[in-house]
């Protein structure tokens, strides 16, 4: 009983943390595409470039929230009490760290002088995230 109370537990976290870390890919693929598009303003004057530029700044934010909510709700999962007797890993560490991805609105983060840091930002997620999936797949 206590076994498969755990298992479906454990479930819940590798679920939760592959949402998470596919939300966070997400982000990263629209971060490099802003990161990119320095070079595409050359061409501003293209018809429909703004149009573009503005559906691509949306979709970012939406990436960057999406992986802001999935953050939270795993780190909601992973403080539920069974959890922290079953994983090896401290996640101690990792729930500080998410309590401030993206502490500011997501809007800021698309500024030029923070989207570095934001891209950055999304790689430690992906490896902290990373890191508690494989883990788990020890135990």
């Amino acid at each position: 009983m206590q076994y498969q109370m755990i298992s479906r537990e454990l479930q819940k976290v590798r679920e939760t943390g592959t949402q998470t870390l596919d939300s966070l890919y997400q982000a990263r693929e629209k971060l490099n595409r802003k990161r990119n598009q320095k070079f595409l303003q050359l061409t501003a004057k293209i018809p429909g470039h703004k149009k573009r530029s503005a559906l691509r700044k949306q979709e970012t934010l939406t990436s960057l929230m999406k992986a802001r909510q999935n953050m939270e709700a795993f780190q909601n999962v992973l403080q539920e009490p069974g959890i922290f007797s079953v994983l090896p890993v401290d996640i101690q560490c990792f729930l500080f760290y998410a309590d401030f991805f993206f502490y500011e609105p997501a809007e800021e983060y698309l500024k030029p002088a923070k989207l570095e840091e934001a891209r950055l930002q999304v790689e430690e997620a992906i490896e902290r995230v990373r890191e508690i999936l494989m883990h788990l797949k020890h135990i």
